[in-house]
């Protein structure tokens, strides 16, 4: 120190000198930080080049300086919305946006951007699903719904009614009830009847009255049962009867089903009437009226519902396979003792065609269920012993041939037919 007292220009140039060495140490030290934060703020440019740029330039940059991810990460909160999807571009390159522990407002955040934006429909479409799967509710997936619901796409316009409904949104649910399309209306009245959205009532009841078409009168009648189940059993057996007289059976089928989860006097007696009505013109009741009349346990349609099972083992003309499931589906739900009908059906129909499969299965089932059930009046019933001896005759497997070692026809297991299966475990 004596020294730089005698020779103060000589401390002058030690500390020039020191503070160019530490100057020079820092500016090594943060150019990293500046050379992050330059292409970090380029992908907020106007200019979609440079924003093009800045993202291949920093992923590229994360492989040798990997401090550069948690900037990124870090500018994500408070990016501008070009911004934001620059950088979560060059995230997703380096597999690090959908990652565990990210924010899912982020991920809401891209997700409404792509329900807005994307050119694609199916796109749009697909995001909107991620969106309904993740359950949230935050301004992004808000934003998504308000664009889903004004989207050009009729498919994307019908799953909105299903986010507006799980959110709340009787606003947005009433419009896509009034959309133009028949598709959207009918989805939306699905989904506001799901969800218990009683609010959009009114708009129910203007659909059900004005729309003239299967598929959105069935919808809005569903709707209308599960928001008021009142209103319903006054306004359904009316619907069924002009359905029935325009010789509409889809809309029958579709207003029974929805009466078979009702409990009223009325729609029961429009569901027996049904029947009725059916077996006076010689034919067989509609299946959607036996599952209905099993579904509310109505005693009164047992006596048709037996003769459509006592005749299925002939398989006579005018008598579809889905009828006679029907009758075995509303026997078992009434437990009505049918083991000889169904024991029959199990020993002539029994067959591997897909068309018979389903019937067969339940008729397996409920073989099974009432072999040693009593069967009170039941005339002619088999025995035990005869059911189980159907029901082992019917466990079969298919079989694939093969060629084995020294070239022999070796048979191969392949599967076991649905109905077999059915009569393995009624065993």
């Amino acid at each position: 120190m004596t020294y730089f007292r005698q020779h103060p220009w000589q401390w002058r140039l030690f500390t020039v000198s020191l503070a160019l060495m530490l100057g020079a140490g820092a500016a090594v030290l943060c150019l990293p930080w500046v050379q992050d934060m330059r292409l970090i703020q380029g992908m907020d440019s106007p200019d979609s080049r440079i924003r093009d740029r800045a993202v291949l330039a920093a992923a590229g940059r994360a492989e040798e300086y990997p401090a550069i991810i948690g900037r990124m990460e870090a500018a994500l909160d408070g990016a501008s919305d070009r911004q934001f999807l620059a950088l979560v571009r060059a995230l997703q390159s380096l597999g690090r946006f959908e990652s565990p522990g990210r924010d899912p407002v982020l991920i809401d955040r891209l997700r409404a951007y792509e329900v807005a934006k994307n050119p694609s429909p199916q796109a749009r479409g697909m995001f909107l699903v991620e969106i309904l799967a993740g359950g949230r509710d935050n301004r992004y997936v808000r934003e998504a719904l308000k664009a889903a619901t004004a989207d050009p796409n009729e498919d994307v316009r019908a799953m909105a009614g299903m986010l507006a409904a799980r959110l709340g949104d009787d606003a947005a649910l009433g419009k896509l009830l009034s959309d133009a399309d028949p598709n959207v209306a009918e989805a939306a009245a699905i989904d506001a009847g799901l969800t218990g959205r009683k609010a959009v009532l009114g708009d129910i009841n203007r659909l059900l009255a004005d729309a003239n078409d299967t598929h959105r009168i069935s919808a809005a009648a569903f709707a209308l049962a599960a928001l008021d189940a009142n209103a319903a059993a006054e306004k359904l057996p009316g619907l069924l009867a002009r359905a029935i007289d325009a010789n509409d059976p889809a809309l029958r089928d579709r207003l029974l089903d929805v009466m078979g989860s009702l409990s009223d006097p009325a729609t029961a007696k429009a569901i027996i009437e049904t029947i009725d009505r059916s077996e006076k013109a010689g034919q067989y009741p509609p299946a959607a009226a036996l599952l209905a009349a099993g579904r509310r346990k109505l005693t009164a349609a047992a006596p048709a519902i037996r003769r459509v099972l006592l005749d299925a083992a002939d398989a006579p003309k005018g008598l579809l396979v889905r009828q006679a499931h029907a009758a075995i589906l509303a026997a078992d739900d009434l437990k009505l003792p049918v083991r000889k009908a169904v024991n029959d059906i199990c020993q002539k129909l029994w067959t591997w065609r897909p068309g018979f499969r389903l019937m067969l299965t339940d008729a397996a089932r409920v073989l099974g269920r009432q072999a040693t059930a009593p069967q009170g009046d039941e005339p002619n019933a088999p025995s035990p012993a005869e059911c189980i001896q159907t029901l082992r005759q019917a466990v079969v497997a298919e079989y694939q041939p093969t060629t084995g070692p020294g070239g022999q026809a070796e048979p191969k297991l392949r599967r076991a037919p649905l109905p077999s299966a059915a009569a393995a475990v009624a065993l």
